[in-house]
C-alpha cells in the first residue's frame, strides 16, 4: 500500500503543500496522484490539483490517473470534470455517456450530465437526463430540486407546476424538501414564480460536487495546521495578489476568478466565501473577510476597511509590508538572497528594455555573478526557449514561493516584469 492510502486527505494536503512552498510541483502531484487512486472523489486534493494545473495539462493528469484503474467509475467522473473545467463540455459529455452506458446506478454522473447538457445550451437533454436518474432513483434530492429550478429558469411554468406536483407524491424526500417543494408549488398553482430569495434555499442541492467524507474537516483545516511562517507566506501572497489586481483595475469578479483558478495562495473554500459574500451577497471586502478571523486579524480588516473609503490598492500595500516583516523575521538565513534580488532587478530591466523574454534571459544569465542563481536562470531561460511563457514557468526553489502568485497577478494586469521587481522588493530587509 502506497504512503499516501494510509494517510487521511487532511495529511495528504498538507503534505502536498509543503511540496508546493518547497517548489516541487511534481513531487507533489505524484503525491496527490497516488491518494486520488484510492479516493478520486475528494474533492480536498481535486482542488489543489485544479489549482496546480489548467488545460491540457490538467486533463492529461486525470487521463493517466483514469488509465491506471479504468474499471473504477470515480475516475472517469474526475475525468469529464477535467474536461468541463477546460472548457471542453462536449468531450465531458462523451465520457459520462460511455460510462453509463455500462453503468446507470450512480446518480452523481447523471448529475454531472445534466450540468455538462446545460452549459452547453441543450436544455431539453439537461431535464432527460435529470428525468432519466428520478426514474431509476426517485429519491435522490438533488435531482427533483435541480429538475424544477432548470423548468423554472427556462420560464415554463407550466411544467415546473408537473414537476413540483410529481416531486411532492416522493414521500421518501427529505421533510425539508417536500415542505420547500410545497412552498414552491403555492406559488405555481396561481401562476407565479416563486420569488428568488425561496428558489435560493435550494440553489445548493443543484450543484453536483460530491459531498466530502463525514470524517472530513473543512478545508480550512489544513491552513491551521500549517506553520505561522507558512500561514504568513499565504497571507502575503494572497495580499499581493489583491493588491497588484485591484491597482490593475480588475472588477473583483475577475480577481476572484483568477484567485480560485489559480489558488496561489488561501484554500479554495476561502476564495469561495469571499466571492459568495462580495459577488452574490453584496458584501463590502472588509466584511467578507471578517467571516475568517483565523486567517485575517483585526489590524488587517481595519486597514481593509480604511482602504475601502480611501485608497485600497494603498492599504493593501501596507498590509504587504507589514506581512513581509514578519515573513522575513522567521526566514532562515540565507548568503544567496542579495544576489537574488540583484538578479531580479537585472531582469526587470532586460525585460523593460528588450520586450524578449528569451532575449531577456540571456542577459540576465550572463550578468549574474552567483553560480546558483545563474544555474536558476539558466533553467528558466531553457523553459522559455522550449516556447513556454516566462509567467507559466516552472520556477527553480531559489525564487522562493511568493514568485508564483506575483507572478500570476501581473500576468493577468500585463505587467509581467514587475513581479520581478516586487520580488526584489519583498526580500529586502
Amino acid at each position: 500500500m502506497s504512503e499516501s492510502a494510509i494517510k487521511s486527505p487532511d495529511e495528504v494536503a498538507r503534505n502536498a503543500n509543503r511540496l508546493i512552498l518547497d517548489g516541487d510541483v511534481g513531487g507533489a502531484l505524484g503525491l496527490l496522484k497516488s491518494h486520488l487512486l484510492q479516493d478520486p472523489l475528494e474533492s480536498k486534493l481535486t482542488d489543489l490539483v485544479d489549482s496546480l494545473l489548467e488545460g491540457a495539462a490538467l486533463i492529461e493528469f486525470y487521463r493517466d490517473l483514469q488509465k491506471s484503474a479504468p474499471d473504477d467509475w470515480r475516475l472517469v467522473m474526475v475525468l469529464a470534470a477535467a474536461y468541463s473545467r477546460s472548457g471542453k463540455d462536449s468531450l465531458a459529455v462523451v465520457q459520462l455517456q460511455k460510462l453509463l452506458r455500462t453503468d446507470s446506478d450512480h446518480p452523481e454522473v447523471w448529475m454531472a450530465l445534466a450540468q455538462c447538457y446545460r452549459r452547453l445550451d441543450k436544455a431539453e437533454l439537461a431535464l432527460r437526463a435529470l428525468n432519466s436518474l428520478i426514474d431509476l432513483q426517485p429519491q435522490y434530492p438533488q435531482a427533483h430540486v435541480t429538475r424544477l429550478l432548470y423548468l423554472l429558469e427556462s420560464g415554463d411554468l407550466e411544467e415546473a407546476t408537473a414537476a413540483s406536483v410529481f416531486s411532492l407524491e416522493v414521500k421518501a424526500l427529505p421533510p425539508e424538501l417536500l415542505s420547500w417543494l410545497d412552498k414552491v408549488n403555492l406559488y405555481l398553482e396561481q401562476g407565479l414564480k416563486p420569488p428568488a430569495a425561496l428558489l435560493e434555499e435550494q440553489e445548493e442541492r443543484a450543484q453536483p460536487e460530491p459531498e466530502p467524507a463525514p470524517s472530513a474537516q473543512p478545508q480550512r483545516t489544513s491552513n491551521q495546521q500549517l506553520s505561522q511562517r507558512e500561514k504568513t507566506q499565504q497571507l502575503l501572497s494572497f495580499t499581493n495578489m489583491l493588491a497588484i489586481m485591484v491597482k490593475g483595475g480588475l472588477s473583483f469578479g475577475r480577481i476572484f476568478g483568477i484567485l480560485a483558478s489559480k489558488q496561489c495562495s488561501l484554500t479554495g473554500s476561502v476564495i469561495k466565501d469571499l466571492e459568495k459574500s462580495v459577488m452574490r451577497d453584496g458584501e463590502p471586502l472588509s466584511k467578507a473577510l471578517a467571516h475568517h478571523p483565523e486567517i485575517f486579524s483585526d489590524q488587517y480588516l481595519a486597514l481593509v476597511e480604511m482602504g475601502e473609503s480611501t485608497n485600497l490598492s494603498r492599504c493593501l500595500d501596507r498590509l504587504c509590508e507589514q506581512l513581509k516583516l514578519e515573513y522575513l523575521r522567521s526566514e532562515p538565513k540565507d548568503d544567496s538572497r542579495p544576489a537574488l534580488i540583484l538578479s531580479c532587478r537585472n531582469l526587470v530591466d532586460a525585460l523593460e528594455a528588450s520586450g524578449s523574454e528569451i532575449q531577456a534571459l540571456g542577459w540576465a544569465v550572463r550578468a549574474c555573478a552567483d553560480d546558483k542563481i545563474r544555474a536558476a536562470m539558466q533553467e528558466l531561460e531553457k523553459q522559455v526557449s522550449s516556447g513556454i511563457r516566462l509567467a507559466e514557468c516552472k520556477f527553480p526553489p531559489i525564487f522562493t514561493p511568493l514568485i508564483t502568485s506575483l507572478l500570476v497577478a501581473h500576468d493577468a494586469v500585463g505587467t509581467t516584469p514587475n513581479a520581478f521587481k516586487d520580488l526584489a522588493r519583498l526580500l529586502t530587509r
